[in-house]
């Protein structure tokens, strides 16, 4: 993870997968044309940064923690009437990492895992942002696919689409690479 003051201003970006997923989970469809969530994720790591030496955390969980708190606020400030932005923060969390095994009992797996979910991240958010919806409410908020047709104005042969064309996308993003051993 690493502390805010060994890696310069650079100690967020690992991040910024995560909190464009999450960002996705809590800004509404509605309000994207005027707050595109690459906005609140720059905003979320700018406040991060000047607000670095408020940080003591020591965990990975506990640096997402405090991130997801930062970005709640800037989303809360986008959007103050949201009734459940909290909720939705912490279930489409908890959906993302229990897209993975259980966690392990050894740091070694802990770590692994750890990694993992920060590739799933990575890769949700190089989605095309259509992909990434269709995905994300599909499967994280669990919806049925003409729920997802309604929220994303799409028939259910085209959410349908979206998620063949999102899952594809996303299994060659996690696929390793042929030259890794």
């Amino acid at each position: 993870m690493g502390r805010p003051d060994e890696n310069g201003d650079g100690w967020l970006e690992p991040y910024r997968g995560y909190l464009l997923v999450v960002a996705g989970r809590l800004v509404p469809l509605w309000l994207r044309a005027h707050c595109p969530l690459e906005d609140a994720v720059q905003q979320t790591i700018l406040q991060a940064l000047k607000a670095r030496s408020q940080y003591a955390g020591t965990t990975e969980a506990e640096l997402k923690g405090w991130l997801r708190a930062i970005l709640t606020n800037v989303v809360k400030g986008m959007r103050k009437s949201h009734p459940r932005w909290q909720q939705v923060v912490e279930e489409s969390s908890r959906r993302l990492e229990d897209l993975l095994p259980p966690e392990q009992s050894t740091p070694s797996q802990k770590l692994m895992r750890e990694e993992r979910l920060a590739r799933l991240f990575d890769a949700l958010a190089r989605l095309p942002e259509d992909e990434r919806e269709a995905l994300s409410l599909y499967y994280l908020d669990d919806l049925k696919s003409a729920e997802v047709g309604e929220r994303m104005h799409r028939t259910r042969g085209s959410v349908a689409g979206l998620v063949k064309r999102g899952l594809d996308r996303l299994f060659a993003l996690l696929r390793p690479d042929e030259d890794e051993p």
